[in-house]
């Protein structure tokens, strides 16, 4: 029995995931401000980010889920209802 191996590519393939970076100085307001909230919920400086960007991009974040934003829901069911009437 011979094993065999994959011929080999030459093509260069995208990585599965695209990691970004985000510096900020802990000596800047800014990074003593994310320091103080991860120490007041007791949570890392990433989560603190995490979280921040979470709730900031939420609308964006429904659109890459597919999720129809809000105004367009609520429009929705108000034309729903004038062609219940």
């Amino acid at each position: 029995m011979v094993n065999s191996l994959p011929p080999a590519t030459t093509e260069k393939t995208e990585p599965a995931v695209s990691l970004f970076q985000l510096a900020i100085s802990s000596e800047t307001p800014l990074g003593a401000a994310l320091r103080l909230r991860a120490s007041r919920e007791s949570v890392s400086v990433e989560q603190v980010v995490l979280g921040i960007l979470r709730k900031q991009l939420a609308a964006e974040l429904d659109e890459v889920a597919g999720v129809l934003p809000l105004a367009t829901l609520i429009q929705h069911v108000i034309q729903a209802g004038t062609r219940a009437e």
